[in-house]
């Protein structure tokens, strides 16, 4: 029982102190209420009998010090709000908003950067599209170092009467301020609010591909056409629940993965997978239930669905249009062998 109290002890001290490392809400002195937390965590496990000698400093003492430090750090953490209302990185000023009559859809604010050696150009847009023409799906795959741990994203292709296919990415981001960095930890503490960014794929894909050298992969997905549409609408109402009110990202239940499980279980019944946690596997779980067309070998799958190569020779300063990079990067792409069924949840 005393080894399960000092683990206690020790778990909880570890939570407030990351909780304040994160924030660092009184600047450096912060140090000090972390390193006195611990202090504290320690004698409230280990009697130090040249402490205790002093008649005021008891183990009761100690303790009551202890959870009051606690208390403090936990309504303090309780205390913070989500917010739309920050100085945001550029890349995330916006979120966007939509408005529907019959089949026709407007969404404002969708990011179309111009990148280009020395930086980016920012611009934003309105733009239409008709539900009836909504017909593909795909997941597109982002890694930085782990294999195993991914940014997914989900592109959605508009084919016009022409065989032209206009392709809007919906990702769902942790919401970063002018100051802050991506960290995993933080991710844990209140640190982002939850965005979801709708942007053209000559922005989100090129930046990572040909910007910040990220490996990405492109999968076409086995859906119904009806559900297609159906998360799309899905995706649009939480964007806009995000603009009306804010949520907090979450490393674990609220990211780029967990978000989409939670949209798409809303209406479809899909097991839920380690692998969704683990987003840099997500690839393996859809091509097991058919969503990623499983009449190819997966290697074969993931060799040819890698787009860095095929547009390498792009650099850092393109001019191509938003179609012909969707072109590029989809260049080699097994031919689906599946009726129009959809993935077997």
């Amino acid at each position: 029982m005393a080894i399960l109290f000092g683990i206690l002890y020790l778990m909880v001290a570890l939570w407030a102190c990351l909780a304040l490392w994160v924030h660092l809400p009184l600047g450096n002195a912060t140090y000090l209420i972390i390193f006195f937390t611990f202090i504290l965590a320690i004698l409230s496990i280990h009697q130090i009998k040249s402490i205790y000698q002093l008649s005021w400093i008891t183990p009761t003492n100690i303790r009551i010090l202890f959870w009051l430090m606690i208390a403090m750090v936990f309504v303090w953490f309780m205390m913070m709000t989500p917010s739309n209302n920050r100085a945001w990185q550029d890349e995330f000023r916006h979120q966007f908003t939509h408005h529907k009559q019959g089949d026709m859809i407007s969404i404002h604010h969708v990011r179309n950067f111009h990148w280009h050696d020395d930086g980016y150009t920012e611009q934003w847009e309105t733009r239409n599209y008709d539900m009836r023409q909504l017909k593909y799906l795909d997941m597109i795959s982002t890694t930085w170092g782990s294999d195993d741990i991914a940014h997914i994203m989900l592109s959605f292709g508009f084919e016009n009467d022409n065989g032209n296919i206009d392709r809007l990415v919906l990702s769902v981001e942790a919401r970063k301020e002018t100051h802050e960095d991506f960290s995993t930890i933080g991710g844990f503490f209140r640190l982002y609010d939850l965005s979801i960014i709708a942007g053209d794929e000559m922005d989100l894909i090129y930046t990572r591909t040909n910007i910040r050298n990220e490996q990405v992969s492109i999968y076409p997905i086995n859906y119904p056409q009806d559900k297609i549409k159906q998360l799309f609408l899905t995706y649009l109402n939480y964007g806009q629940t995000l603009y009306d009110t804010p949520k907090f990202y979450h490393s674990l239940i609220s990211n780029c993965t967990t978000v989409i499980y939670d949209m798409i279980k809303g209406f479809d019944k899909i097991p839920m997978d380690y692998r969704i946690v683990v987003s840099g596997r997500l690839s393996s779980y859809l091509y097991e239930h058919g969503a990623i067309d499983n009449t190819h070998p997966l290697d074969v799958w993931r060799t040819h669905a890698h787009a860095n190569p095929k547009v390498a020779h792009l650099g850092k300063n393109s001019h191509v249009s938003s179609s012909e990079f969707s072109q590029l990067i989809r260049q080699g792409l097994p031919t689906s062998n599946k009726p129009d069924v959809g993935a077997t949840f």
